[in-house]
């Protein structure tokens, strides 16, 4: 699977494996400029993710997707980032099962997880980081 099959109008099911790189990683209560998975439109997939989330659960970083096809915004829990310290801003990630949200017909946002990453390579790590 890639970036640009994800972003196809109808896309409802969930990512089996998806290998990308992350152009960006912020805090949840940075936002950013616009909606990488259309850049033409004024809804952002950040706002609507923190509209959705409950406030019980554990906070939340946003990050950009980026592979040869295409870029996508996702959500990411913070215990991938405790649990991966290698999750971070141009580190290689390999997913599975990733769940995708449809905020609009040509706008989709991923969810990330623990239970969603298998593998992170850091950027600059000596050593990999956790195998799944």
């Amino acid at each position: 699977c890639n970036i640009h099959q994800i972003l196809q109008p109808g896309y409802y099911t969930k990512i089996p494996f998806l290998a990308v790189l992350i152009k960006d990683l912020s805090s949840s209560h940075d936002s950013f400029s616009s909606n990488p998975s259309n850049p033409s439109s004024s809804s952002n997939p950040s706002s609507f993710s923190s509209s959705i989330i409950n406030p019980l659960s554990p906070p939340l970083a946003k990050a950009i997707l980026k592979d040869p096809t295409g870029e996508i915004g996702c959500s990411v829990n913070s215990n991938v980032l405790s649990t991966f310290p290698s999750f971070q801003r141009l580190a290689a990630v390999v997913l599975k099962d990733v769940s995708i949200i449809n905020v609009g017909r040509n706008i989709h946002y991923m969810s990330i997880t623990v239970r969603n990453v298998i593998h992170v390579w850091g950027n600059g790590s000596k050593r990999p980081g956790r195998l799944r």
